[in-house]
C-alpha cells in the first residue's frame, strides 16, 4: 500500500509538472486525466479480486 501511494505521488507530481499551464486553464480535464492515472495504476498493477487502497 505504501509502495503503491509513493508510485501515484510520483505520477501526479510528473503529470502536473509536464501539464502546469494547461491545468490552470482545465481543471475539468486535470481531474479526469488524473483518474485516468490511478485506474491506470490500478488495472496494471491489482489482482482481478481487487486491491487494497
Amino acid at each position: 500500500m505504501i509502495l503503491m501511494t509513493i508510485e501515484l505521488k510520483s505520477r501526479f507530481r510528473e503529470y502536473l509538472t509536464q501539464n502546469a499551464k494547461e491545468i490552470e486553464l482545465d481543471t475539468e480535464k486535470m481531474a479526469q486525466d488524473l483518474e485516468n492515472i490511478v485506474l491506470e495504476y490500478l488495472s496494471n498493477n491489482c489482482p482481478e479480486g481487487g486491491c487494497l487502497i
